[in-house]
């Protein structure tokens, strides 16, 4: 079944490029993006009453203005408390120019990231990246 992915990063480039990444992988449906932390959680929350408009895995940026990802996972975790049905979106993936390994373990000790993926990567890379997340 296809799978709808919610894209959270502020660089426009990069949201481009993972939208033309995903249009080539049948296992996706749509890339839903938001540019902050913020954004994204008022989308989440706005559609819990309608479970056919939540994604099913998050790809989450570390660095962002107004709300950062890690910002957005400490937030995200507390609104799943309120809202079960958004622990259905899984994996969250942690998608990052990041190397630093202290960020790697903050990511993994939220508890709920279960991949850490270094960016910019190249675009088949990235494209086998997500086929295998969709699959």
């Amino acid at each position: 079944m296809p799978k709808k992915i919610m894209f959270i990063d502020d660089d426009e480039h990069y949201i481009y490029l993972i939208e033309r990444v995903c249009k080539g992988i049948p296992t996706v449906e749509s890339v839903i993006s938001a540019t902050d932390g913020k954004m994204a959680l008022e989308n989440l929350s706005k559609w819990v009453d309608d479970p056919q408009k939540l994604p099913d895995l998050l790809l989450v940026d570390i660095n962002m203005p107004i709300m950062d990802g890690y910002e957005f996972l400490n937030r995200f975790k507390k609104v799943r408390e309120e809202f079960p049905i958004l622990k259905s979106i899984e994996p969250i993936v942690m998608l990052t120019s990041s190397q630093d390994k202290a960020d790697k373990e903050k990511a993994f000790n939220t508890g709920l990231v279960k991949k850490y993926f270094v960016k910019p990567a190249d675009i088949h890379v990235m494209h086998d990246f997500i086929n295998q997340l969709t699959a």
